[in-house]
């Protein structure tokens, strides 16, 4: 039997396992609070042998940009090109009030659990959800906390193709909550080096804790240790929103992307030979 047949027999486990691994999420932040969830998600991606590497950490800028992402108000935002993007980047967070905007989806999966409190749900069709979230939004960032969001969307992942990058409405609509001094605090996730884990993340597998899976389908003893590069760049929300000026409502997104592409010294032409590998 080769792997796919096994994974395929692997089907009724997925939901289980990553009951479970929600479950002692769950756990851990009953027990410990934010702390206690990224605590988790530095174990889990131990567990599959993935490292993270911020790239800035010799810069000296360094310290003083992560002291402002974990203690300023406004918006951290990253591109989002697999299902453990939010586990890596967790990893450079401490603050407690910091809330992920998450996917109808996922959200109504920790509907009802304490881990609720760390995210808001994103709108996906109606006015009304969009907007409770812009509502959400006003509140946390009234209070002096951090907004985590991927503006994309998630199309990376959908399209399986970095180049597929490209900031959706609701990001603009976002920035238009923000003083210019706030804080806009972007990541890049280095897609290439996921690529080791790539295969396994589109059938989910990498959701299955180590000690579910057999020997040869086990990710975290069978691979080398995948660091995945993660560059960022703090800035004021003042200089996003002058991407604004005098852009049409149609161009917005793309304006936005595209400021977003120079900051990391990319454009969508590099970011389609990433993808090929």
């Amino acid at each position: 039997m080769d792997n796919m047949q096994s994974l395929k027999r692997l089907d009724p486990l997925r939901g289980a396992v990553r009951s479970i691994v929600a479950g002692d999420l769950i756990k851990r932040f009953d027990e410990k609070g934010p702390q206690g969830a990224y605590e988790y998600t530095h174990e889990y991606l131990e567990r599959l042998n993935i490292e993270t590497d911020f790239v800035k950490k010799k810069d000296e800028r360094f310290p003083l940009w992560r002291e402002r992402l974990n203690t300023a108000r406004g918006i951290m935002i990253s591109n989002h090109p697999s299902l453990l993007d939010a586990p890596l980047l967790s990893q450079a967070l401490t603050r407690d009030d910091a809330k992920l905007v998450v996917n109808q989806g996922l959200y109504k999966r920790v509907e009802g659990s304490s881990l609720q409190q760390m995210f808001i749900p994103a709108a996906k069709d109606s006015l009304s959800e969009a907007k409770e979230m812009i509502s959400s939004i006003r509140s946390i960032l009234s209070a002096g906390g951090l907004i985590w969001i991927f503006p994309t969307g998630g199309q990376e992942i959908d399209n399986g193709h970095s180049e597929s990058l490209r900031f959706a409405p609701g990001f603009a609509h976002i920035l238009n909550e923000l003083s210019p001094e706030d804080m806009v605090y972007s990541f890049h996730i280095n897609t290439e080096d996921l690529r080791p884990v790539s295969s396994a993340l589109k059938i989910n597998t990498s959701f299955l804790s180590g000690e579910f899976l057999p020997e040869e389908l086990n990710i975290a003893r069978r691979r080398d240790i995948t660091r995945v590069r993660i560059d960022e760049l703090y800035s004021s929300a003042k200089e996003w929103q002058d991407v604004l000026r005098g852009v049409g409502k149609k161009e917005r997104n793309e304006a936005l992307t595209k400021h977003y592409l120079e900051q990391f010294s990319l454009d969508k032409s590099e970011l389609e030979v990433l993808s090929r590998g």
